[in-house]
């Protein structure tokens, strides 16, 4: 159990810092135009971007940080 709370902490590190290093997020929508039988048309809507705030990368980082902090003070004490 002790090695996953500090595998989630520092993957929550990682995670804050890539938010920190890569503001924003992108991604590709695919719709559906048409369906006849097995037969499928689909259109992808690309740039969809989602901007991530600074902040959000702190508090992430301060969480897996937490984390990885309480394992040690579990582990001496």
């Amino acid at each position: 159990m002790r090695k996953i709370v500090i595998l989630i902490g520092i993957f929550l590190i990682g995670l804050g810092i890539y938010s920190l290093v890569y503001d924003q997020i992108s991604y590709t929508n695919r719709e559906k135009l048409i369906e006849i039988g097995p037969v499928q048309a689909t259109i992808e809507r690309g740039g969809t971007c989602v901007r991530l705030p600074a902040i959000f990368g702190a508090l992430v980082i301060i969480a897996g940080g937490a984390l990885v902090a309480m394992h040690f003070a579990k582990r001496q004490g």
